[in-house]
């Protein structure tokens, strides 16, 4: 059988909906899921962790321009998931349920500053 290797790149704890999900993914492998809820800084960070763990995918929860240097880190060749969340309101608390994963295959981003920029 074969071992795939899900790397997470988040502080949530995997849910269980989450994981039944990751599994219909691929029925056939025995799923190896490693957790890293530490702090992402850079390229560096995300080339050491690949390079270290040596995923076969990837679910990611960072900011959009981590989340870009990450796609261009690993390009086709390891998938990069997202984990969509529902929000629920109970009373004046959120809570957030799994929904269901989507392939990240791009994050384009365009700005432009709304105030002076300070040198």
């Amino acid at each position: 059988m074969q071992t795939v290797t899900v790397l997470r790149i988040t502080r949530h704890p995997l849910q269980p909906e989450q994981e039944a999900a990751l599994r219909s993914l691929y029925p056939q492998a025995k799923l190896k899921i490693l957790n890293y809820a530490g702090t992402v800084t850079g390229v560096e960070d995300l080339q050491q962790l690949i390079h270290d763990l040596k995923p076969d995918v990837i679910e990611a929860v960072l900011p959009l321009n981590l989340l870009a240097v990450l796609l261009s880190v690993v390009g086709d060749s390891i998938p990069v998931l997202r984990a969509v969340m529902k929000r629920e309101l109970d009373g004046d608390q959120a809570r957030f349920t799994f929904s269901h994963y989507e392939r990240v295959h791009r994050v384009h981003i365009v700005t432009e500053p709304l105030t002076p920029v300070k040198e």
